[in-house]
């Protein structure tokens, strides 16, 4: 005990069950208990309230402890049985965890030493997650489990999986958001080289240092998540990734790619495309509301068209369309802006050849997502020559293939290594298959540009 006494440091302001709780926003003890003196002082020398906050983030707490930590930051002033449901634990076992909690982080602040570095060191980063501006249709299943596998203590590195448009990045935002905490959004899509990759995260991060060493000094002993958004494009720097969660042990990673990174510890989430009701579902029972693909299309057109609503005469044409679309929330989105010049019925007659349907260019997407063949364009330039070869002569096959029929019209010497490469780039889906050979196949609007990219070829040959 003597050497404890020892080890305090010389402040005035000793922090107790209620101060820590004040500290957390527990509705029954309130602010006003650390908004005087002499907390207010002891706040300030260690670089104000969020920079506690940043030091208990990365304070080394025993697991048990951290959940309820985490879970009692990201919510603040909510209730004891409501954090219990959140960390599906009963009431009772909460109240004795967070009797633990309370009093370890009593210890950490009561042992913590203002140092010149504090504020410098200690300042949280102000999050710079994107404000989306439309809700989030048809994924809250998918942003559910999402969030609590990223939460989990063994879980360190997430990649989001799936071609150009299907909502990868959306997803991404609201998962870092639902997991609140020290959070950096880098968007990696005008980037090609990946030697460049620490220095755009490096600034992104405010680091006075582009390098690695730099980064790792700012995101020591921090728990904080890097969101890194295109990252099909520079894959080669994945062994960066691996190198920052190799020395940063309370670092996370969520990635947006259209391919994996195949490197170890790695979770791989592909996104599927929105739901859509059936056809006569829609006829029969009026099923149309429960379908995601069909509220995008809605929500899209009222942007542009406050008068358009879903009635029982164009819900079918809708659903017609959508369908057409293959529930691709880019390709939707796409068609909803026309509606501004046809209606949902028209539409469907302009829509047989998807490709110039989706091409009227529109300045609310990205660049390589203002239409449909730009984003194809982008995912196709990224492919080697022969992964372009294969990809073209596979629109051949209107349906499901498997590797020996695709081996008839194709001259590849590896054509399993192709086809399986195909896969990993998010443009060939593999099906589930009861024989003894895996079935693959385009989807309709790949299938459409990778034919007309062949008959490019076959003009240029």
């Amino acid at each position: 005990m003597e050497s404890l006494t020892k080890r305090r440091p010389p402040i005035t302001a000793v922090w107790d069950e209620e101060h820590v709780k004040a500290l957390l926003h527990f509705p029954r003890f309130p602010a006003r208990l650390i908004q005087q003196e002499p907390w207010q002082s002891w706040i300030g020398q260690r670089g104000g309230l969020k920079a506690i906050n940043s030091y208990l983030q990365g304070y080394p707490f025993p697991p048990s402890h951290r959940r309820i930590l985490d879970v009692v930051l990201s919510n603040p002033e909510s209730v004891a049985g409501v954090y219990a449901d959140q960390l599906s634990i009963s009431r009772a076992t909460y109240f004795y965890q967070l009797r633990e909690l309370v009093t370890a982080i009593a210890q950490a602040l009561n042992y913590w030493e203002p140092q010149a570095t504090d504020i410098q060191e200690i300042a949280p980063f102000q999050t710079n997650l994107p404000s989306p501006l439309t809700n989030l249709i048809g994924v809250e299943a998918h942003v559910h489990t999402l969030t609590r596998l990223m939460s989990r203590d063994d879980v360190r590195l997430l990649t989001l999986l799936g071609p150009g448009g299907i909502g990868k990045t959306r997803l991404s935002i609201e998962i870092a958001r639902r997991l609140g905490g020290g959070a950096c959004f880098i968007d990696l899509s005008n980037l090609h080289d990946p030697s460049k990759v620490i220095t755009v995260i490096a600034q992104n991060l405010g680091a006075k240092e582009g390098t690695v060493s730099g980064v790792k000094c700012l995101l020591r002993a921090r728990k904080f998540l890097l969101i890194l958004d295109n990252f099909e494009q520079i894959l080669p720097a994945r062994s960066l990734i691996i190198d920052l969660l190799g020395v940063l042990p309370l670092l996370k990673v969520l990635v947006t790619s259209r391919s994996a990174l195949h490197i170890y510890g790695e979770h791989e989430f592909i996104v599927p495309p929105l739901a859509i009701a059936d056809i006569e579902s829609v006829k029969g029972q009026q099923l149309w509301a429960q379908s995601p693909a069909v509220a995008l299309f809605v929500q899209r057109a009222q942007a542009i068209n406050p008068n358009f609503s879903l009635n029982n005469e164009n819900v079918e044409a809708i659903t017609e369309l959508c369908q057409r679309m293959e529930g691709h929330p880019l390709a939707i989105e796409l068609a909803a802006f026309q509606i501004k010049y046809f209606s949902p019925h028209a539409m469907l007659g302009l829509s047989d050849n998807r490709l110039d349907f989706l091409s009227q260019d529109t300045q609310r997407m990205p660049l390589h997502q203002q239409t449909m063949r730009a984003m194809l364009n982008w995912s196709f330039d990224l492919l080697s020559l022969e992964q372009q070869t294969l990809l073209c002569k596979l629109s051949a096959f209107s349906g499901c293939f498997t590797i020996s029929e695709a081996k008839a019209v194709c001259s590849a010497e590896n054509i399993r290594a192709g086809l399986i490469s195909l896969v990993d780039q998010s443009l060939l889906e593999q099906h589930p298959s009861q024989g003894e050979e895996p079935r693959f196949q385009l989807p309709g609007i790949i299938r459409e540009y990778a034919h007309e990219r062949l008959m490019e070829m076959d003009r240029i040959t």
